[in-house]
């Protein structure tokens, strides 16, 4: 019997709701590629790792994603080529009614995040 080998696929979606200069915001960060989950776990983690030995993190004990410095993060992430634009990391942004939508290395578009 043959064996068919199959390339991974990963599809994972976060949504984000609260407010932004008093107006109601939601993201929805979106990542679907043809890559294998490990990478999609291991790679911020060992950022985050990396940035705690260097003692870049001040907070001590359990921390939440959320409070770490998340531009540091992403730009380190992108210097990596986690971020690449070939595998599949999407952002739409409705803020107050006006939606945007694209790819998350689009810094000029979300100049938030970077």
């Amino acid at each position: 019997m043959k064996t068919v080998k199959r390339q991974s696929v990963t599809a994972a979606q976060i949504e984000v709701i609260g407010r932004e200069n008093d107006q109601n915001a939601s993201y929805i960060f979106t990542k679907s590629a043809f890559d294998k989950m490990d990478q999609g776990t291991s790679m911020p983690a060992a950022i985050v790792a990396e940035m705690i030995l260097a003692g870049e993190v001040e907070n001590k004990g359990v921390l939440a994603p959320e409070q770490l410095d998340v531009k540091v993060v992403m730009q380190r992430l992108r210097k990596v080529g986690y971020l690449a634009r070939d595998i599949g990391f999407n952002v739409n942004r409705l803020i107050d009614g006006e939606e945007a939508s694209g790819p998350i290395t689009d810094d000029e578009l979300f100049s938030e995040l970077w």
